[in-house]
């Protein structure tokens, strides 16, 4: 799954300025943490969180049949 965030949000910034983080601290619960500058996240996010928005929703529909949550956090 770190894969394929790190593709989706490649594509959407334009280049690889920036972090992803993975915490799997519990069984069924996976938060992604995405770190990037101020003008990355503005393009991460979306206008309206139309992007990041999208991005959650590609991703929950990979994880279905594992049976795992995702949770996706922007952070500068």
């Amino acid at each position: 799954m770190e894969n394929l965030v790190k593709y989706l949000i490649s594509a959407v910034v334009g280049n690889d300025d920036f972090e992803v983080a993975i915490d799997e601290s519990k069984p069924k619960l996976t938060v992604i943490t995405i770190t990037a500058n101020e003008e990355n996240v503005g393009k991460i996010i979306g206008r309206g969180g139309k992007t990041i928005s999208s991005i959650r929703t590609i991703v929950r529909s990979a994880s279905a049949k594992s049976g795992k949550k995702f949770i996706i956090k922007v952070n500068e």
